[in-house]
């Protein structure tokens, strides 16, 4: 095991506040260990910079918005469906947001 120094822009009694006691890590150290892990697995496991910025977003939007997911009853499966057929025949271009289902 070999040692990096780093030297953080952020208070140092600011990290340790939040890797410690809001985030709940054992310690500074590991905080910074799974944030180079997490950044070096994401960034090395994208191919494309469209890869990234798909990873970023996801990464984004499941952090901020917790999604559930649950199987379409048979309703929902038909609507979509149609919908479907309506993007691939090119009646529509696009599904509107307020045809989604909402939790």
């Amino acid at each position: 095991m070999s040692v990096i120094s780093y030297r953080t822009k952020i208070d140092r009694k600011f990290l340790e506040k939040a890797a410690v006691k809001t985030l709940k890590y054992p310690s500074v150290n590991a905080f910074i260990e799974h944030a180079v892990s997490t950044t070096l697995q994401s960034e090395l496991s994208a191919k494309t910079p469209a890869e990234k910025m798909v990873q970023a977003v996801t990464a984004a939007v499941l952090r901020h918005f917790p999604l559930r997911f649950e199987p379409a009853g048979d309703q929902d499966e038909k609507e979509m469906l149609k919908d479907l057929e309506e993007l691939r025949s090119g009646k529509v271009k696009a599904v509107r947001a307020s045809r989604s289902k909402k939790a």
